[in-house]
Protein backbone atom coordinates (compact mmCIF):
# COMPACT_ATOMS: atom_id res chain seq x y z
CA UNK A 1 0.00 0.00 0.00
CA UNK A 2 2.94 2.45 0.53
CA UNK A 3 4.15 1.35 -2.17
CA UNK A 4 1.30 2.68 -4.50
CA UNK A 5 1.06 6.03 -2.23
CA UNK A 6 4.21 7.10 -3.35
CA UNK A 7 3.38 6.46 -6.51
CA UNK A 8 0.18 8.15 -6.45
CA UNK A 9 2.21 11.36 -5.13
CA UNK A 10 5.10 10.86 -7.86
CA UNK A 11 2.01 11.35 -10.64
CA UNK A 12 0.90 14.15 -8.78
CA UNK A 13 4.00 15.82 -8.74
CA UNK A 14 4.60 15.01 -12.96
CA UNK A 15 1.47 16.46 -13.79
CA UNK A 16 1.86 19.69 -11.39
CA UNK A 17 5.38 19.84 -13.46
CA UNK A 18 3.72 19.25 -16.77
CA UNK A 19 0.89 21.76 -16.11
CA UNK A 20 3.72 24.50 -15.20
CA UNK A 21 5.55 23.94 -18.55
CA UNK A 22 2.69 23.85 -20.30
CA UNK A 23 1.52 27.58 -19.01
CA UNK A 24 4.88 28.72 -19.28
CA UNK A 25 5.23 27.84 -23.20
CA UNK A 26 1.93 29.02 -23.64
CA UNK A 27 2.75 32.46 -22.18
CA UNK A 28 6.04 32.54 -24.25
CA UNK A 29 3.68 32.13 -27.36
CA UNK A 30 1.75 34.90 -26.78
CA UNK A 31 4.27 37.37 -25.86
CA UNK A 32 3.19 38.74 -22.99
CA UNK A 33 5.26 41.52 -20.64
CA UNK A 34 3.23 41.29 -17.50
CA UNK A 35 3.18 40.29 -14.23
CA UNK A 36 0.12 37.92 -13.92
CA UNK A 37 0.79 34.33 -14.08
CA UNK A 38 -1.61 31.64 -12.92
CA UNK A 39 -1.51 30.75 -8.76
CA UNK A 40 -0.33 26.90 -9.49
CA UNK A 41 3.10 28.64 -10.24
CA UNK A 42 5.57 29.18 -7.66
CA UNK A 43 6.76 32.44 -6.45
CA UNK A 44 10.11 31.71 -8.12
CA UNK A 45 8.82 31.00 -11.54
CA UNK A 46 6.54 33.73 -11.30
CA UNK A 47 9.93 36.21 -11.50
CA UNK A 48 10.79 33.87 -14.40
CA UNK A 49 7.60 33.96 -16.57
CA UNK A 50 5.89 37.01 -17.26
CA UNK A 51 2.57 36.26 -18.94
CA UNK A 52 0.29 39.01 -19.96
CA UNK A 53 -2.42 40.90 -17.44
CA UNK A 54 -6.12 39.31 -16.66
CA UNK A 55 -9.01 41.87 -17.72
CA UNK A 56 -9.44 42.32 -14.06
CA UNK A 57 -5.55 44.19 -14.16
CA UNK A 58 -6.13 45.82 -17.48
CA UNK A 59 -9.79 47.57 -16.35
CA UNK A 60 -7.87 48.74 -12.98
CA UNK A 61 -5.06 50.17 -14.52
CA UNK A 62 -7.10 52.04 -17.10
CA UNK A 63 -9.53 53.26 -14.26
CA UNK A 64 -5.84 54.89 -12.58
CA UNK A 65 -5.50 56.29 -15.84
CA UNK A 66 -8.49 58.38 -16.21
CA UNK A 67 -7.84 59.49 -12.56
CA UNK A 68 -4.95 61.57 -13.82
Amino acid sequence: MKERARKKEEGKERDKERKRKKKEKEIEREGGSVWYVCVHVSERERRKVRARKSKKERGRERKKERKR
